[in-house]
């Protein structure tokens, strides 16, 4: 057995036109002939014997008329053919490639999303798209991915689509913005003293400029970062061992937003509501005690 097993070859497909000059020699035709019998241009008929032009529906069940076989029988034959053509080095690994971004699509819908905007490590080429997503998030592996760890507190649209993965390349994102930031120490004592520093901002016009600065001087990073499509996302705080992050998205544009998405997010801070969340906008109605 494994003596034939070495003698085994993988069978290269035959060019359909070279059945086609098999089958006209069996027969004594000439290619003028069959063209003639096809009603078909003699151009054209050799174009599909060398391979130039691909055997259609139409010219399959033409030849199936002219040699008695069936139409299925040109069409697998030039299928077959075609496909050997593109199993090359250079068309597999072009395969790959779209074999890996389909498994990270799935693994990662926002993956489009964070290439269009520049979010993922830069190609250098020394790291596959899948090392750069991976990178990206923080994760060694693409279970890791489909499992994100948020360690956030979104502030949301009811409307919003996002999914899990998404939610945490934004607060992936959040925190890559944030990371050179030099702030001042945070106590949550100290921030609930200044709160009323905040609150003085809102009575000026353009005073939104000055919260970076305010919030770095009380240890929260501050910044600004547009949400995903279908995500609405208006506002998160990300709590690390450094202190507090938190980030708006400025979804909509007027300043009662800003301000009320701010103050809400600085005042989960300084309650000290640490845990997860995902607040799909503010209900005043609403019976968790939390948001009350």
């Amino acid at each position: 057995m494994a003596t034939r097993a070495r003698q085994v070859r993988a069978v290269r497909a035959v060019p359909p036109g070279d059945i086609i000059r098999r089958e006209l020699e069996a027969r004594g035709w000439t290619q003028q002939e069959l063209a003639e019998i096809m009603d078909r241009p003699l151009a054209a008929l050799n174009q599909i014997i060398g391979g130039r032009k691909q055997i259609t529906a139409n010219t399959a069940t033409e030849l199936g008329r002219a040699f008695g076989t069936s139409a299925e029988l040109w069409l697998n034959l030039e299928t077959a053919y075609r496909l050997s053509l593109t199993r090359t080095p250079a068309a597999e690994e072009r395969l790959k490639g779209v074999e890996e971004r389909s498994v990270l699509r799935e693994a990662a819908p926002c993956l489009g999303e964070l290439t269009k905007r520049g979010w993922l490590p830069s190609d250098d080429g020394s790291r596959s798209l899948t090392e750069r997503l991976l990178a990206y998030f923080g994760v060694d592996s693409l279970e890791g991915l489909r499992s994100p760890q948020l360690a956030a507190a979104f502030r949301r649209s009811p409307t919003s689509t996002a999914d899990q993965v998404t939610l945490a390349a934004y607060a992936r994102r959040v925190e890559l913005c944030t990371e050179g930031q030099v702030v001042a120490d945070y106590s949550r004592e100290g921030l609930e003293q200044n709160v009323a520093a905040l609150l003085a901002l809102t009575r000026d016009a353009g005073a939104e400029s000055q919260v970076p600065h305010v919030l770095r001087e009380l240890g929260v990073r501050f910044v600004v970062v547009p949400t995903l499509p279908g995500a609405k996302i208006d506002g998160v705080t990300l709590h690390r061992p450094s202190g507090p992050i938190v980030a708006l998205s400025r979804r909509l544009p007027w300043l009662d937003s800003f301000w009320f998405t701010l103050l809400h997010e600085v005042g989960h801070i300084v309650l000290g509501h640490t845990e997860d969340r995902v607040e799909e906008d503010l209900k005043l109605a609403s019976d968790d005690p939390v948001e009350q």
